[in-house]
């Protein structure tokens, strides 16, 4: 995930703007209003989906996207954001997702 800053151009090649994605429009929605009220500018244009949703698949169907997860990851991407500038959304994050993210294992990545 890569937020870019007010009036920034877009050029971070590895990702995919949220509204440039194929994903249900309900998934898109949930996704662009949690980041909305993490303060982030326009989530829809925002390059915060890394091609292929292998971390999402199902355990019992590796060929099904579990939506459910990712919406989970990208909450926890957007509490992130606010961890920044508040100790007490650190809290909170940490005890929704400890557990979610305990045996996940995604690429981060760094824009340097």
């Amino acid at each position: 995930m890569y937020i870019l800053k007010k009036g920034q151009d877009n050029k971070f090649q590895d990702l995919i703007p949220l509204g440039e994605t194929d994903w249900p429009e309900e998934v898109k929605s949930e996704i662009c209003e949690f980041f909305q009220n993490a303060g982030v500018d326009d989530p829809m244009t925002q390059k915060l989906v890394e091609p292929g949703l292998d971390g999402f698949r199902f355990k019992s169907d590796e060929n099904e996207i579990d939506w459910d997860d990712v919406v989970a990851y990208f909450k926890y991407e957007a509490l992130s954001v606010l961890i920044m500038h508040d100790d007490k959304f650190k809290e909170k994050a940490e005890k929704l997702y400890s557990e979610f993210f305990a045996n996940h294992k995604f690429k981060v990545w760094n824009r340097d």
